[in-house]
Formats: C-alpha cells, structure tokens, sequence
C-alpha cells in the first residue's frame, strides 16, 4: 500500500487526507501543528494523524518513511517541502497556484532521482480546471478558444459581501 503524507490539516488537507484514505488504496498519515484538529479527524475517521511543526522536525527523516508528500501548506512553505522531498528521494504534490514557487520546484525537479515525481499546482486552478478543460477539448475536432472560470466571484455580484462562499 503506498504511505502518503499530507502536510496540512486545513480545510483542504483534511478533505484530501479523508478522501485518499477512503479509497482503501493508500495508507494516508495526516500531519500538522493544529492539535485540536487533528484531534476532531481522528475521533471522526480511522485516519493516522501526526502533530508536528514543519519548522522544529526533521523532515527528511520524517519523510523518509513515505512514498509520497502532499504539501497543502501556505505557498510560501513549499519550497523548503520540495527541497526535503528532494534529499529524501521521495515524490512530491502541491496545491500552490504561486509562480515564483512552481518555478522553483520545477527546477528542483530536475535534480529528481528515476520514479521520483515533483508535480506542484495541483490544486483547483491550476491543475484540476487544466485537466477538465482538456478533457472537454478531445469532445471537439477544432476549438477556436475554451474559456475556464474558477472560483467563487461571481460575474454579478449581489449580496453584501459581493463573494459566494
């Protein structure tokens, strides 16, 4: 079974961590600093939680024990999480939409060892919208343009907030 570790337990990371658990195809560990939530997932699910601060621990011995790291951390953590993936010759996924660290984890990349994959913007936008929008082109024998929109702003907003949450 292939052990992933996803860093992050925010609204995201624990979607992510609940719904690769429950293919039964991956044994998944949830990491974070946030005790409380992790605490509420695991009464809540049989998902492995561990409480860390990505800061303060070893992540190359850390991440040693897993096949797989998925960073859903704030962007500007991922960098340093690709460069420890990197020494320890894990494969790693994130859901950054920032350029400057897609950049810089596609050069880190480069330096990946045979099977070791570095796929940053896996998120939403990019990544998912990227995928269905291909997916929808194959449909057709020609496409003049396809045009994609994600996200919750709306083109006319009418309540106070002028957001859809």
């Amino acid at each position: 079974m292939t052990k992933v570790l996803i860093l992050g337990s925010g609204n995201i990371g624990s979607v992510a961590a609940k719904l690769l658990h429950e293919t039964g195809d991956y044994h998944v560990t949830l990491a974070s600093r946030n005790k409380e939530q992790l605490y509420t997932l695991s009464t809540q699910t049989t998902l492995t939680t561990k409480q860390i601060d990505v800061m303060q621990t070893d992540l190359v011995a850390l991440f040693k024990d897993f096949q797989i790291i998925i960073s859903a951390l704030a962007y500007h953590l991922n960098t340093a999480m690709a460069h420890k993936a990197l020494e320890a010759g894990v494969s790693y996924f994130d859901l950054t939409e920032d350029r400057q660290t897609t950049q810089s984890i596609m050069e880190l990349a480069s330096k990946a060892k045979i099977g070791q994959v570095f796929m940053p913007q896996c998120g939403l936008a990019p990544g998912a919208i990227g995928i269905i929008g291909h997916g929808l082109s194959l449909e057709f024998d020609s496409i003049e343009s396809l045009k994609m929109r994600v996200g919750a702003l709306p083109l006319y907003p009418s309540n106070e907030l002028k957001y859809n949450l």
